[in-house]
């Protein structure tokens, strides 16, 4: 019995297996890869040289079937487009100039220049979309994006799409899986409905929060161990409650509302937090 269990084993079709049906044009392997979502992203991305616009089109469908909210608007800013004359430039620069001539929505996750296959890229036209420039620069410098808090997530695919039961670094917060109580629910619902523009550059989370402590008037516990800034984190008319995941994210942290406060920790304490009040 166990040699049939493994030739049948030997026999299934692997992703890469599926990967190459559906460059043969084989529906029913696109269709399981839409299925497996994430999961078949980068095998794809390895095989985009074979079928370039074929794979981006499907990757491109993957990701906003993966968004976070699925009503996000985030993919709408892909299709905007300037000119673009950038020559030796960091994936940061390249984002900063995309915000500002386009107004897209864009935030880089934290990642170490040595990571990246190469420090500075080139973009150039006179009609360039944001998506070709993103696909331009991912390419060069080996990141990825994603669209998660109603932003575009810039960062390493290991962090957007991690491989096996590894979770990925950004989606719903714990806030959004917290029982949480009337009084908290009244706070959820005014941070979600209060939007804020933000303009920090290597600011900490615990410095962003003060911020919006202010600007809201709900109490912020940090308890950031770490303390690494945010490279840059520019973000126009986002949820309060949008904010502080994405930023509590890039950092490896996570967030619930605890007796009218936002209460912010490593992902393993509000996950402790979130079993006690079960």
């Amino acid at each position: 019995m166990t040699w049939i269990i493994a030739a049948v084993l030997m026999q299934a079709p692997t992703l890469e297996n599926r990967v190459d049906a559906f460059l043969r044009g084989d529906a029913g392997a696109r269709e399981t890869l839409l299925k497996l979502g994430t999961q078949a992203i980068r095998p794809l991305q390895k095989a985009r040289d074979k079928s370039p616009e074929k794979v981006d089109n499907l990757v491109l469908e993957i990701k906003k079937g993966a968004a976070y909210p699925k009503t996000t608007k985030a993919p709408d800013a892909l299709e905007v487009k300037c000119k673009l004359q950038l020559s030796n430039q960091k994936p940061a620069d390249v984002i900063v100039y995309l915000q500002e001539f386009t107004g897209a929505a864009l935030v880089c996750d934290r990642f170490d220049p040595a990571d990246l296959k190469a420090p500075t890229v080139d973009i150039t036209g006179d009609e360039v979309s944001v998506r070709q420039a993103l696909d331009q620069l991912c390419r060069a410098t080996g990141l990825d994006y994603g669209f998660f808090h109603n932003v575009i997530v810039v960062g390493k695919p290991e962090r957007l799409w991690p491989a096996g039961k590894t979770a990925a670094a950004f989606g719903p917060p714990a806030v959004e899986r917290q029982h949480r109580t009337p009084d908290d629910d009244k706070t959820f619902e005014h941070l979600r409905k209060m939007k804020v523009n933000l303009d920090f550059q290597n600011a900490t989370v615990k410095g962003m929060s003060d911020y919006l402590k202010e600007l809201s008037g709900i109490t912020f516990e940090v308890d950031d161990p770490e303390g690494k800034p945010i490279p840059i984190y520019r973000v126009k008319d986002l949820s309060v409650i949008d904010a502080t995941a994405l930023a509590a994210q890039i950092c490896n942290l996570d967030f619930i509302i605890k007796e009218g406060k936002v209460v912010v920790g490593t992902r393993a304490e509000i996950e402790k937090k979130l079993a006690d009040k079960k």
